[in-house]
């Protein structure tokens, strides 16, 4: 209680910023998911990034499933359908373990990376490729 007294009367102005440093240092990560028409979610832990992930499937054929999108507002039927346009093969929307993934026919990395970072504008350190 004396302690509190003292802040209030203001004797006790320097440590103010020593205890939010040690308040902050407390807490945990987190991240706000803001979408235009929606209400503000907070998530704990580090924001996940895009992932692009090359599978061999039966032959030589490859595809690249793309996850973790939904996070950043961008809807998968829509991601489809661009990469569709721009990589000129077939692209699907799959269920996956944390949402929706799209799954493209060939190795779309560098065109999804492209339409991710110009279209989107989403930030590099948020595109991962694996």
């Amino acid at each position: 209680k004396q302690w509190y007294q003292r802040r209030v009367r203001g004797e006790v102005r320097g440590q103010w910023n020593t205890v939010m440093q040690r308040a902050e240092a407390a807490c945990g990560r987190c991240y706000v998911i803001a979408l235009p028409g929606r209400i503000p979610i907070t998530v704990k832990g580090e924001l996940p990034p895009i992932r692009f992930k090359v599978e061999k499937r039966t032959g030589n054929k490859n595809v690249t499933l793309i996850s973790n999108f939904s996070i950043f507002g961008i809807e998968a039927k829509e991601l489809a359908q661009k990469l569709q346009l721009l990589q000129s093969s077939s692209a699907t929307v799959v269920a996956g373990v944390k949402g929706e993934e799209v799954l493209v026919q060939g190795d779309a990395r560098k065109h999804a990376t492209k339409l991710l970072l110009q279209e989107y504008k989403i930030p590099k350190t948020f595109v991962s490729s694996s």
